[in-house]
């Protein structure tokens, strides 16, 4: 039984796919590609949900479904790894710089 692994492989990451994800999912009234980094960096810092929302003076609710938003724009229902964080970070980041 050792031999059998019921786990499907994880699909690589690549920045084109969280972009387009990130183009088809498109911005909540009012919020902008400047939130969305500061949702993601706020996150990857590791502050807390409320003080990220308390920053973009959002509420805390809004502010949670807009990261399950952009976790699931990045990897559906897939692990969260290191790789596709910064591949997220990367995308927000570029629709700023943009």
């Amino acid at each position: 039984m050792a031999d059998l692994d019921f786990r499907a492989p994880v699909k690589a990451i690549t920045h084109r796919d969280v972009t387009r994800n990130l183009d088809a999912l498109g911005y909540p009234e009012g919020w902008t590609a400047e939130d969305d980094l500061m949702l993601v960096s706020g996150a990857f810092k590791f502050s807390n949900m409320l003080s990220v929302s308390v920053a973009l003076r959002r509420t805390y609710a809004e502010t949670v479904l807009r990261w399950n938003e952009l976790r699931k724009a990045t990897v559906g229902f897939g692990e969260w790894s290191l790789t596709a964080q910064r591949a997220l970070l990367d995308a927000v980041t570029a629709r700023v710089t943009a």
